[in-house]
């Protein structure tokens, strides 16, 4: 009995130690499911729906206002090849190009940039992001594009948020995409 009491405690240590959510949970939009799992304690306040014309948006507790959020937009129809590292690499100058405009035009300024990466998955997803850092308004912004394939569709993805407001966004994001699972629809 003590022995199976100190395994419950101890294996609890763990999840909580790790930043594991208590649950995941499958999320349906027309092309893909997508299993998300919230990466703290409590998943009070967060909500995961679709919302803002996403067919998935992923939206943290606020903090002054403001929610960091990820959105997830399946292609309409599947992809003939998957994406690669390579082509996001390839990407990136119209990339920043097309974020230094977006910026310019809002009065804004992009502070960094940051070089494509490919996001440790456990589910054996490629998930590649690239993003920068401006400041618009007095207010810093982080917004990371994602891109990936799931059973031969196409998903983009956006991160953003404030990080002198959400000092665990990044952390909890690169949580999400590290345990985030996908799957044709009706298939689950």
């Amino acid at each position: 009995m003590h022995r199976k009491v100190l395994t419950t405690f101890l294996f609890s240590i763990l999840l909580s130690s790790n930043g594991i959510a208590a649950s995941s949970k499958w999320y349906e939009t027309k092309q893909v499911n997508f299993e998300i799992t919230i990466p703290t304690k409590t998943t009070k306040d967060w909500l995961v729906a679709p919302i803002l014309g996403f067919p998935l948006a992923v939206l943290a507790p606020s903090e002054k206002g403001y929610r960091p959020t990820m959105s997830l937009t399946p292609e309409m129809t599947p992809s003939l090849e998957p994406i690669t590292f390579d082509e996001v690499r390839l990407q990136e100058p119209f990339y920043k190009a097309g974020r230094e405009k977006f910026v310019k035009d809002r009065q804004g300024k992009v502070k960094e940039f940051f070089k494509p990466t490919k996001v440790d998955n456990k589910n054996n997803l490629d998930i590649y992001s690239l993003g920068y850092r401006y400041e618009l308004a007095n207010m810093t912004i982080v917004e990371r594009s994602i891109r990936f394939m799931c059973d031969g569709y196409l998903v983009l993805g956006m991160t953003r948020y404030y990080p002198d407001l959400h000092k665990s966004a990044e952390k909890d994001f690169s949580k999400i995409l590290k345990n985030i699972n996908c799957k044709k629809a009706g298939s689950i």
